[in-house]
């Protein structure tokens, strides 16, 4: 029996070796072969493998069809490894309308799958394509790849997305790692601000990490200002949530009105933005939640009607705007500027286009810098303010309700601020309840109606306030007019610079426009050693406080004893009795009340001379007089005399008893400076023998 032996001699193994070497050399020939085939050009695929490789990419396109002009294998610039490129690439939806187009696909493929005839992409770089980001006047979102702004196929974003996901779980694309795109021309258009930006050499990247689709979008973009923006698209499947972010440099404020109604406000503002914004998007294609972080760099806020714009050094806010309800929740609003700055946090009510504002925020670390207004810095606790903004044409601030507070200081406010083209409107209203008057100069700026704060910080001192009221108007039609009350009490008034002061005065401090008109309802002056002479019931007026040295009328009632009215006249700047020869005490007892007028100008003068300035008009009675040493050796009493004054002369006279002896009789001294020093005592008297016995 014999047995045969199977197993491959010496020549057969040799035979095998070479023939895999032969084979090997065989592929490695061909793919030399392609490779310098693809180095001078690219391969343009037959068409029935083009064929047949279109039919398998518009099988998996559940809801598009594809158009592929041209099938070739090229050899990227500085490639290793050729690629296969799709030309001139178009997906329509199934009604035919446009939804991207493509000038080149260049594809990597898995190539493993490729020897059996399988087509797996890995990934697919895209050139020189155009994308359209698009907002309708309804506010509905829609992504467009085809670079079109007309011709539209009717799809939200979210739809779009939807789409692409869709793609990504087909086999064919299954293994699909990213989609890149490279020196994309991006449209960002929105009909509903009517306005375009564009970016320039965008890069584009798709991916599709843990089933959540990523489109993000990088480049240059072309506006007010020149600035880099990244969009970032999302689309969780599962939770079918989709989110746009946006993330900017140094972009124009006003390149971002258009992204939601919350920042319409912005086209208030001259200045570079840096910072993010987020927003969700409904399955509708409409915008939902809005959230933002922005910070400004130095600029301006121009407003119409106004010649000099407001100047800042920066400004950063961060809100939450919720287009279901319309309000804005603004976690911080921050601005600091030369003369002014603070920190608010609070909500606002929009408007659908976003030009209409109704607010309430609470200020907090106020701070007026040192300038114009203020020779020290002025810092204040904090605000809670009520207001509407509205924009456009003109712009107008209307205050319902707004509370300063300093300590215990409490200042309301309200009113509006308009602005147009036909200039400013003003009209605003604060009340203070209670302060002292100290207080208030604090918070009152220098240049603000300067020679009225003057007059109060040297002549109103230690006094309280209450209910201080300021409103101001003012328009292009009219002349601005403001006002300034408050009732004051235990007040020291200096009326007449070298005159004694009023004491424990109360009464009203009214400043209309020019004139200022302050009144006594109570308050005394008292010479030195003396008791108090009333004057409630006097007035002061300025009829300009805007002119240097103005003219002051003092309507005066003066009730007091003789001695103590006497003393007072006696004393600067009135000094009555220099030329009389008389002392203050020599003239007399008794009660005098007189209602006087006095004029004079505030300028700056030596109290001697203050009386050339000076112009008294008085009359008044004297009652229950006594006087012992008028006449040497002599009483004389009387019931009531009449007392006038005026600039050339003092008298007091009428019916009176010499030594009860009946007499009419005037005692007068000359006022004029040049006048002979000395007084005058004139008389008339009956006699009869029963005079002549006394």
């Amino acid at each position: 029996m014999s047995v045969t032996n199977n197993v491959p001699s010496g020549k057969w193994r040799k035979g095998l070796l070479w023939s895999g070497v032969g084979i090997f050399a065989l592929v490695a020939v061909v793919l030399v072969a392609v490779w310098a085939r693809l180095f001078l050009a690219p391969f343009h695929l037959p068409h029935a493998t083009q064929d047949r490789i279109l039919t398998r990419i518009d099988t998996a396109m559940v809801a598009n069809d594809v158009a592929i002009g041209d099938m070739v294998l090229a050899l990227p610039e500085g490639g290793r490894a050729p690629a296969l490129e799709f030309r001139d690439v178009a997906l329509t939806d199934l009604e035919g309308n446009p939804r991207a187009s493509f000038p080149a696909v260049r594809l990597r493929v898995a190539p493993g799958p490729l020897l059996f005839g399988d087509v797996r992409l890995r990934r697919a770089i895209i050139t020189g394509a155009g994308l359209n980001l698009h907002r309708d006047e309804s506010g509905r979102l829609d992504l467009n790849l085809s670079g079109s702004d007309g011709d539209r196929a009717a799809l939200s974003l979210a739809d779009s997305l939807v789409r692409l996901d869709t793609l990504f779980s087909t086999p064919a694309f299954s293994d699909l790692e990213e989609i890149r795109g490279e020196d994309l021309q991006v449209t960002l258009s929105d009909d509903m601000a009517g306005r375009t930006l564009r970016l320039h050499s965008a890069q584009l990247r798709l991916t599709r990490p843990d089933g959540r689709l990523a489109l993000e979008i990088v480049g240059d973009l072309e506006g007010s200002r020149d600035a880099e923006l990244a969009i970032t698209i999302s689309r969780d499947s599962g939770a079918g949530q989709t989110q746009v972010s946006m993330e900017f440099d140094t972009l124009a404020a006003r390149d971002l009105v258009a992204a939601s109604p919350a920042l319409a406000w912005l086209d208030l503002i001259r200045a570079p933005v840096s910072g993010t914004l987020s927003a969700a998007i409904g399955d509708d294609g409409f915008m939902g939640a809005v959230s933002g972080a922005l910070e400004m760099g130095a600029g301006e806020a121009p407003a119409p009607g106004v010649d000099a714009p407001l100047i800042f050094d920066g400004i950063e806010t961060q809100f939450d705007y919720n287009p279901a309800t319309r309000r804005a929740e603004v976690g911080a609003f921050s601005l600091i500027s030369e003369h002014l700055s603070f920190v608010a946090t609070g909500h606002a009510d929009v408007s659908h286009d976003g030009t209409e504002i109704t607010g309430q925020i609470q200020v907090s670390d106020i701070i007026t810098s040192p300038g114009e207004w203020f020779e020290e810095p002025l810092e204040l606790d904090g605000a809670a303010i009520d207001l509407r903004l509205a924009f456009g044409e003109t712009l107008r601030l209307d205050l319902g309700q707004a509370t300063l507070f300093d300590d215990d200081l409490r200042l309301g406010l309200q009113g509006h601020l308009q602005t147009g083209p036909d200039g400013i409107l003003v009209a605003l209203d604060a009340h203070v309840p209670t302060a002292e008057v100290a207080t208030v100069l604090a918070y009152w700026p220098e240049q603000m109606i300067p020679n009225t704060r003057w007059w109060v910080e040297e002549h109103l001192t230690h006094a309280a306030a209450d209910d201080i009221d300021f409103s101001i108007r003012s328009g292009p039609a009219q002349p601005p007019t403001h006002q300034l009350t408050f009732d004051f009490s235990e007040a020291d008034i200096i009326a007449l610079p070298a005159a004694a002061p009023i004491e424990g005065a109360s009464g009203y401090f009214d400043l209309m426009d020019q004139t200022l008109t302050v009144g006594l309802d109570g308050g005394t002056v008292t010479a030195p050693g003396q008791g108090p002479v009333s004057l409630a019931g006097s007035r002061m007026v300025i009829g300009d406080v805007s002119v240097t040295g103005p003219e002051a009328r003092f309507d005066l009632d003066v009730a007091g004893t003789v001695p103590d009215v006497v003393h007072i006249l006696a004393g600067a700047p009135f000094q009555v009795l220099d030329a009389s020869g008389y002392a203050p005490d020599a003239i007399g007892m008794g009660d005098v009340t007189l209602e006087a007028e006095v004029t004079t100008r505030f300028i700056a003068q030596p109290p001697e001379e203050a009386m050339a300035n000076l112009r008294v008009e008085a009359q008044g009675n004297v009652t229950n007089f006594i006087a012992t040493e008028l006449i040497p050796e002599t009483r004389l009493t009387a019931d009531r005399l009449a007392l006038s004054m005026t600039p050339e002369a003092l008298s007091i006279g009428g019916q009176a008893a010499l030594d009860g002896a009946p007499i009419s009789g005037q005692w007068s001294v000359l006022l004029d400076p040049d006048a002979p020093p000395g007084s005058l005592i004139e008389g008339r008297a009956v006699v009869t023998r029963d005079t002549l016995a006394t």
